[in-house]
């Protein structure tokens, strides 16, 4: 599975998933949600990326991977395609 694939696929299950979450925290009285710079399924998927690489450590895995590739999520996403 190429990884504008997979970001396709964790895109879809997080429109699902994030409002559930969202209406829960509100329910729970938690209601500190800072905007990040990334969105859930962007986080998702460098995880899941991470987890299906060869890297042992997040840090190694960044610096090497998703910096020397140059992946770019925000100019992408809106397309729902990775660019490298």
């Amino acid at each position: 599975m190429s990884l504008g694939d997979l970001f396709c696929h964790v895109d879809d299950f997080c429109q699902a998933f994030e409002p559930l979450w969202i209406r829960d925290d509100f329910m729970s009285g938690r209601r500190r949600r800072r905007a990040g710079h990334l969105c859930l399924s962007e986080i998702m998927t460098l995880l899941i990326w991470f987890h299906r690489s060869h890297y042992r450590t997040f840090k190694a895995f960044y610096q090497q991977c998703v910096s020397i590739c140059g992946v770019r999520f925000r100019a992408s996403s809106a397309m729902g395609v990775l660019s490298s």
